[in-house]
């Protein structure tokens, strides 16, 4: 009888572990839908993609220009999956599935209305931001007007004010369709973005990024603006400027790669995440 006594206390034992470690751990939820939030008291709805981890960090992934959240639909699954911590995508003002929004709204403005939807959701401490292209000058921006918050991040060949002085603002801003009627939703969108350019490249001149937080930014072998050979050059040149005022910023080379890199080559993108991360926690 004291053996068979033993082995239950024993197996009762497991049975209480087992429960208590389920117990404890963390739920993690997945949602895609439009929230509503308040900015300058006026309500605004906002699509977005949350993977919940409860995690204290936060990962933000922020489209290009002309892009919505489905930019990242082929990798914030594994961007979440490889670093356990929450990870948000979403639609900006006048794309995807959000609201168009005001007329001459701003990108500070678009910045500051993203920080309302992070507060609103309880996830704005602890970022660590992913932007590609026009969304990388972006999180240079909300770096910018919320540095406290900013924990890490990745570059992905981002646009960037130094390459415009190259460049020249009114050859760039010749590349965005300017729609002298529009009508659409997006096309309103579009005609917003020619007309409000200017202003966050005259926001952001002479601004560095963060000296003490880990930065990434990979460059890829074919940019997007390549008329030119001193083009190509301006490109790279300026992302070589932008990372070399810190040693915790570093620049990687994607050679075989062209602008549509987060398509092309997925995997390599969550492991320059990671050595953010690693820098991060």
């Amino acid at each position: 009888m004291p053996k068979v006594s033993n082995f239950l206390l024993y197996f009762v034992w497991f049975l209480f572990l087992l429960v208590s470690c389920s117990n404890t751990e963390k739920q993690t939820t997945q949602k895609s839908t439009t929230v509503q939030i308040v900015s300058d008291g006026q309500p605004r709805k906002i699509m977005i993609n949350l993977i919940d981890y409860q995690s204290p960090f936060t990962i933000l992934l922020e489209a290009g220009g002309g892009q919505d959240s489905k930019a990242w639909s082929t990798i914030q699954d594994s961007i979440a999956e490889a670093t356990k911590m929450n990870v948000i995508s979403y639609d900006r003002l006048g794309w995807g599935e959000s609201e168009l929004g005001p007329e001459n709204l701003t990108p500070q403005d678009e910045m500051k209305i993203l920080n309302e939807l992070l507060s609103n959701l309880k996830i704005n401490n602890n970022l660590v931001l992913v932007g590609h292209s026009y969304g990388g000058l972006l999180i240079q921006l909300y770096s910018m007007l919320y540095p406290e918050a900013v924990k890490g991040m990745l570059l992905i060949d981002p646009m960037n004010t130094r390459f415009v002085e190259k460049f020249g603002l009114e050859r760039l801003q010749s590349t965005i369709p300017k729609i002298e009627h529009p009508k659409t939703k997006t096309e309103k969108a579009i005609s917003r973005l020619h007309d409000q350019f200017s202003s966050v490249i005259e926001m952001m001149k002479g601004k560095e990024l963060i000296k003490d937080i880990p930065v990434i930014l990979i460059s890829v072998g074919s940019p997007p603006y390549d008329d030119t050979v001193e083009d190509i050059n301006s490109w790279k040149t300026s992302h070589e400027e932008m990372i070399s005022l810190s040693d915790q910023h570093q620049l990687v080379y994607f050679k075989e790669n062209t602008h549509n890199v987060v398509q092309e080559s997925p995997k390599e993108i969550v492991k320059q995440l990671l050595l953010v991360i690693d820098s991060v926690r």
